[in-house]
């Protein structure tokens, strides 16, 4: 391991990434596992990322994942600013959270635990092994907006 990272045992790497932002990562998730070897992920989408939020904004990260791109708006965004983070799986939400924590970002990123759709209705999320990144949505019955469920 470089001088940027430390294992902590449990699965978990502590990780300062190429922004300067530090994150508690799992390797055995593949997007984890490529920040901890690159220190970033998806460089030139980071690169416009990071060019576009500014001081003040309110960020959106859909599918939000272990945070990478949160915890760099999160930084960018000043205390004005806010982040929302939608990520359904709870394989990811203890580390965001510590992630959160470390970056000075708590009260700024909002980790909302849900999944979001174009659609109205209910999706079940199953895991398979404690990697994270294998999962699989089946759709349950839609609810309709005028239904007694609804309500």
């Amino acid at each position: 391991m470089d001088k940027d990272q430390m294992y902590l045992g449990d699965h978990t790497v502590f990780k300062k990434t190429r922004y300067d932002t530090f994150m508690f990562l799992d390797p055995r998730d593949g997007v984890n596992f490529g920040i901890m070897l690159f220190g970033q992920w998806e460089e030139a989408v980071t690169r416009q990322f990071i060019t576009a939020v500014k001081p003040g904004m309110t960020v959106l990260d859909l599918g939000a994942h272990s945070g990478y791109y949160s915890l760099l708006a999160g930084t960018r965004v000043g205390p004005s600013g806010s982040v929302h983070s939608f990520e359904p799986l709870p394989f990811h939400h203890k580390n965001f959270l510590k992630s959160v924590s470390v970056n000075g970002c708590h009260g700024r990123v909002h980790l909302h635990r849900v999944m979001l759709s174009n659609t109205r209705g209910e999706m079940e999320i199953r895991t398979r092994g404690e990697g994270g990144a294998l999962y699989s949505c089946h759709r349950r019955d839609i609810i309709d907006p005028g239904s007694p469920e609804r309500k």
